[in-house]
């Protein structure tokens, strides 16, 4: 089985630089590439040239572009998890499982999600 490469992370979400601000760029701040982009809608925007300060933005678009920003940190989530179920003895006296659970578990606050405690 090939492995999949990816950008390394951590991932930021940052304003567009290319359209000045106006959409959301998933980053690796690391080496600057531009991961991802989350345009925006230029069917609600007020101004005809709209910048980071003067963007509309759907509900929906600030905790997408954070779950998108999060996917290496899921990976490594979900990384730990699957070396605990390979070998659960193992991965006991390695502490897969506590690692595997306070990341998930950091994520998941960290994304709003309610399967946590704060």
């Amino acid at each position: 089985m090939t492995k999949n490469s990816h950008t390394p992370g951590p991932w930021a979400v940052q304003p567009y630089e290319q359209d000045h601000g106006a959409s959301l760029a998933i980053v690796a701040p690391a080496t600057g590439w531009v991961v991802a982009v989350i345009p925006y809608d230029p069917d609600i925007q007020q101004a005809d040239s709209p910048t980071s300060e003067t963007v509309r933005r759907y509900p929906d678009d600030i905790p997408n572009a954070n779950l998108l920003a999060a996917a290496p940190d899921l990976l490594k989530a979900l990384e730990a998890w699957a070396f605990a179920d390979a070998d659960p003895e193992a991965a006991r006296r390695k502490g897969y499982y506590d690692r595997g659970r306070e990341q998930r578990d950091q994520l998941l606050r960290q994304l709003g999600s309610k399967a946590v405690r704060p």
